[in-house]
Parts: structure tokens; C-alpha cells; sequence
């Protein structure tokens, strides 16, 4: 039997059942890193972006002083709209 008869045989049942989410998922990060390749400074972007932004929120918590308020305290007898 000739490879084109075999692939002429094959029927769609069999070929779902080889198809499985293994060889979806594969082909899917497959695709994914060939893009990742191809736009080194897309990829960078993705990384270094959100990474400048997390450290920048750290810098500025830490710079900033904490407000010690006591319990119990209020300013609901102040005609001041929410100091």
C-alpha cells in the first residue's frame, strides 16, 4: 500500500482522535514563539514595560510617608467636606 492510499484511507473519526489538545497546544506555543522571534523588540517591550511600572509604584510607596491616624478618630463634627 502506497503513501497515498493510506492517506486516502484515513478517515476524519481517526484524525480526531490523534488530534489531540496536546498537539493543539503545542502548535499554538510553537506559532507563538516564531512570532516572539521575529519582533525582538516587541517582546522586550512586553517585559520591560510593565516591569518599569511596578518598580516606579515600589519607588513612590516608598518615598511616600505613612499617616498614622488613631482609632476612633473622626472629623464627622467638622463642616469640611472629607479632609
Amino acid at each position: 500500500m502506497t503513501l497515498q492510499e493510506k492517506l486516502v484511507k484515513t478517515s476524519s473519526k481517526e484524525l480526531s482522535t490523534r488530534r489531540t489538545s496536546w498537539t493543539f497546544i503545542r502548535s499554538l506555543l510553537w506559532k507563538n514563539w516564531l512570532i516572539k522571534n521575529r519582533q525582538p523588540a516587541a517582546t522586550a517591550c512586553e517585559i520591560l514595560v510593565p516591569t518599569f511600572f511596578i518598580l516606579l509604584l515600589g519607588m513612590l510607596k516608598l518615598i511616600t510617608t505613612t499617616v498614622d491616624v488613631p482609632a476612633g478618630w473622626s472629623d464627622d463634627a467638622d463642616n469640611t467636606a472629607g479632609t
